[in-house]
């Protein structure tokens, strides 16, 4: 957390455990702060056509696997934080979109400083405590939480 930006550092692991390539592939996403304001279907369901491109592949083979590096910022005036009391947070999520031909699959991941007690609500990001790194953050996923499955034999199982 810059004065400026919420940045996230991201890897993404893509592995093909089909029996043909697949090709080519499109990543975009982006960072937003969910906010019940914003409307749960525009937070939870982007349009990859408003997202950030961030990575493409020509094609990955059968057996293939690899990690993509990136990062994704959001502008602090750009946050729709959510008040307690005195103080403003943010609840971050990262949006992904992979296209790979006809398929599509997006992954929403929600992230904030681990809970207090196992299995407990992440905590929220504070904004108003000034610039800092969090080195102890926990990474949910926002509905299924399934590996993607790009293979369409293996998603009509």
């Amino acid at each position: 957390m810059s004065l400026v930006y919420a940045t996230l550092n991201y890897r993404i692991s893509l592995a093909n455990s089909g029996h043909a390539a697949i090709g080519p592939m499109s990543i975009a996403g982006d960072l937003i702060s969910a906010h019940a304001s914003l409307g749960r279907q525009w937070q939870l369901d982007p349009d990859e056509r408003f997202l950030i491109p961030l990575h493409r592949l020509e094609c990955l083979a059968s057996g293939d696997h690899l990690a993509l590096d990136g990062q994704l910022r959001l502008p602090l005036a750009d946050v729709v934080a959510i008040e307690a009391g005195n103080a403003r947070f943010l609840a971050p999520l990262a949006r992904f979109v992979i296209l790979a031909g006809p398929l599509r699959e997006a992954r929403i991941l929600t992230f904030g400083e681990a809970p207090g007690r196992p299995g407990g609500a992440l905590v929220p990001l504070r904004l108003d405590a000034g610039p800092r790194l969090f080195r102890n953050l926990e990474v949910r996923p926002v509905g299924d939480p399934r590996a993607m499955a790009l293979d369409p034999a293996r998603r009509a199982r």
